[in-house]
């Protein structure tokens, strides 16, 4: 294979990529680009927390925040919120 990027592919080529997708690969410029959402900032002096946790806890934690499209402060004030309703 001459390692061209550009150009007419070559029978060997297309048999590698033939086998290559029906293995699940693809090449890179084949593929989707992935969408990339900017979270809000927020406006007004800022502080920080720092804690430290449980590494199961923290991905399921960032799995909660991006599926609600919320940043980690902004889905620890919902947090805070529910639990001061509740009380």
């Amino acid at each position: 294979m001459k390692g061209k990027i550009f150009g007419p592919k070559d029978d060997e080529e297309k048999k590698l990529d033939k086998i290559s997708r029906e293995h699940g690969f693809d090449r890179a410029y084949e593929r989707e680009e992935p969408q990339i959402t900017r979270r809000r900032r927020t406006k007004g002096p800022l502080r920080s927390l720092n804690i430290s946790m449980p590494e199961n806890e923290f991905e399921r934690f960032v799995k909660i925040c991006d599926a609600m499209d919320k940043t980690y402060w902004q889905g620890l004030c919902e947090l805070m919120d529910l639990y001061e309703e509740r009380k």
